[in-house]
C-alpha cells in the first residue's frame, strides 16, 4: 500500500508557517518514492485527489460535494480553491509572454550595473 493512502489530513496542515498543503504533504510522502510507478507525475496534493477518487479537471469532474464526504478529503479542498485561483491569475497575466529574465532580489535596494567602452576599445568601465 503506497504512503498517501495513510495520510491522515487535517485542516492543522495549512497553519504549518510559511508552507502551502502540497508542500507538507509532499515531505510527508515525497514525490521521487514514486518515479517507476504509474502514479509518477502526480504531487502529493494530486495522489490525495486519486486517493479520495475526486476528478478536477476535464470532461465527467466531480461536484464540489464530493470534497466534504469525509472529513479527510474536506481539508483538500482550500488547496484545491488555492490552486484554481493560481492557475487563472497565471493564465490572465502577460507578463511572462513579454519579459526576457526575471531577477529575485533579497533586499531592499537594487542597482543596477551596466558596461561602457574604456577609452581604448579593449577595456570596459563599470558606469552606475
Amino acid at each position: 500500500m503506497a504512503n498517501y493512502e495513510n495520510i491522515k489530513l487535517e485542516k492543522g496542515m495549512y497553519q504549518i508557517s510559511g508552507k502551502s498543503l502540497t508542500e507538507v504533504l509532499e515531505e510527508l510522502d515525497p514525490s521521487e518514492n514514486y518515479e517507476n510507478t504509474s502514479l509518477k507525475g502526480l504531487d502529493a496534493f494530486s495522489r490525495e485527489l486519486k486517493r479520495f477518487d475526486i476528478k478536477v479537471s476535464g470532461k465527467g469532474s466531480d461536484c464540489v460535494e464530493k470534497f466534504f464526504k469525509t472529513s479527510d478529503s474536506a481539508a483538500l479542498f482550500p488547496e484545491y480553491v488555492s490552486r484554481a485561483v493560481r492557475q487563472g491569475m497565471e493564465r490572465n497575466n502577460i507578463l511572462p509572454n513579454i519579459v526576457a529574465t526575471v531577477t529575485k532580489i533579497d533586499g531592499m535596494d537594487y542597482r543596477t550595473v551596466s558596461s561602457a567602452a574604456g577609452d581604448d576599445d579593449k577595456s570596459l568601465k563599470i558606469v552606475n
